[in-house]
This record gives structure tokens, C-alpha cells and sequence, in this order.
């Protein structure tokens, strides 16, 4: 079976097209791949915390559980962090607040 050169051009752009296809995906992959492993990073040695649109807490890292003293349980659900972070007393050094 002879294939003429018309089908010929456009069998080769589709295969040209699918290939082009698979090298993006397999680049996106590894982008993808790479920014987990930032992520894992970070979250291993930050403290982290996940809020809502609305300021609910959805997630907390174990940094930050282990560093404020809470549990996951604790915070979960309430809103912003205001009502969970214990107010800190004024560091020595602070100029009062008129001062330039």
C-alpha cells in the first residue's frame, strides 16, 4: 500500500506533535518532582501552618506543634491563629511607640 506524501506530512506532523507532547509531560514531571522535594525540605525544617480562605486552620506541621505546644487537634478548625497563639510580653529593646 502506497501512502501518498499529503498522508505522509501529516503522519509525521502528528507524530511530531505526540513527541513534542511527551517531552513537555516528562519535563513537567520532573518540575514536579523537584518541587515536592523543596516542599518536604522546607516542611522539615520550618514550622508550618495551613489556613483556610476564611482563616480556619487546616493543618499544622510538627515544628510548629512541638514549638507553640499544641497538638494538631487542638488548633484544628479554629479560626486564625490569634486564637490559639499565646500573646508574647514586649521585647526590652521596644522604643516607645512615638519615637523616630
Amino acid at each position: 500500500m502506497q501512502l501518498r506524501r499529503a498522508e505522509v506530512r501529516r503522519l509525521r506532523r502528528g507524530w511530531t506533535m505526540f513527541a513534542r507532547q511527551r517531552r513537555a509531560r516528562a519535563q513537567m514531571q520532573d518540575r514536579l518532582i523537584d518541587l515536592d522535594g523543596k516542599m518536604a525540605a522546607i516542611g522539615r525544617s520550618q514550622a508550618l501552618i495551613e489556613f483556610n480562605l476564611d482563616g480556619t486552620i487546616i493543618d499544622a506541621n510538627p515544628n510548629l506543634l512541638t514549638t507553640m505546644g499544641y497538638s494538631l487537634d487542638e488548633i484544628r478548625g479554629r479560626i486564625t491563629a490569634s486564637s490559639w497563639i499565646r500573646p508574647r510580653p514586649p521585647l526590652p529593646n521596644t522604643r516607645p511607640s512615638g519615637a523616630t
